[in-house]
């Protein structure tokens, strides 16, 4: 496993911490790739299904959902210096807002992971769009949980 080094410039000259990875964090990383595949063999049953004649619509769902996926499992990896915590981080709850900042970079690369997936499935199926809308909210779900987590932690 790799350790991930908070760094010496962390705010309020906290001292060098270290943060190893947990299970539930690879185990969301790993979740997270599951809607990105589903996605592409998705566009590849299309394309196959259709003989080749595919909206670009489908490719740049694939491709933007992919680029999100990787941009985001990058940064569940950041020093806290490059993350803006929503409160203020002192030396006795530095580790425990770092780890709800990362788990929620987990979550929302899962959500939006879902949310392009169900864009594909949108141009061929209505009730899609179900979906996607239940992933708005998942969302904002997630974002009100982990305001409310860092808010009780600070």
């Amino acid at each position: 496993m790799k350790l991930i080094n908070l760094g010496s410039r962390t705010p309020q000259d906290v001292p060098d911490v270290r943060f190893r990875p947990s299970l539930i964090d690879h185990v969301l990383e790993g979740i997270a790739f599951l809607p990105v595949l589903a996605n592409w063999i998705y566009i590849l049953y299309r394309y196959r299904m259709s003989g080749g004649d595919l909206p670009s619509d489908l490719y740049l769902s694939g491709g933007t959902a992919l680029f999100l996926f990787i941009l985001l499992g990058v940064g569940g990896y950041l020093p806290s210096r490059s993350i803006n915590f929503p409160f203020r981080v002192r030396a006795h709850n530095l580790v425990v807002q770092y780890i709800l900042a990362l788990r929620l970079i987990r979550v929302v690369n899962i959500i939006i992971c879902l949310q392009f997936l169900f864009t594909t499935l949108s141009t061929y199926h209505d009730w899609a769009n179900v979906g996607f809308s239940v992933c708005v909210c998942l969302l904002l779900a997630a974002l009100a949980g982990y305001m409310v987590l860092a808010w009780r932690r600070r």
